[in-house]
């Protein structure tokens, strides 16, 4: 149990810092879209920011019938909760690969 709670609160504060960024600077205009002439990277990053974010637009999508004023900490928390799974899958994901190759290593020694 202790093997899995260290990486969950690794992924819960690396998390923060992570999607800060990515709400605040990657954020896209997505009633307009961006403009033709934007570059690979601006598509690339725009195309994450909706991705991780999707289901907070769709939380924001019905909060916006109700209470308009949630739908900006509904996208925020719903990346931010993604954001903090896929740096949990990556630790979980590094660590596994790290006891293959030590394995492999030690049976091949």
């Amino acid at each position: 149990m202790v093997a899995v709670r260290k990486p969950i609160i690794i992924a819960l504060i690396a998390a923060l810092p992570i999607e800060l960024v990515n709400f605040f600077v990657f954020a896209f205009p997505i009633d307009v879209g961006l403009p033709q002439e934007a570059g690979p990277f601006a598509q690339l990053m725009s195309a994450q920011w909706a991705i991780l974010h999707l289901p907070g637009l769709w939380l924001s999508y019905r909060l916006d019938l109700y209470a308009h004023s949630l739908a900006i900490p509904a996208l925020l928390l719903s990346g931010y909760i993604d954001t903090a799974l896929f740096v949990f899958l990556g630790i979980c994901l590094y660590r596994a690969i790290r006891r293959l190759v030590r394995r492999n290593s030690a049976a091949s020694a």
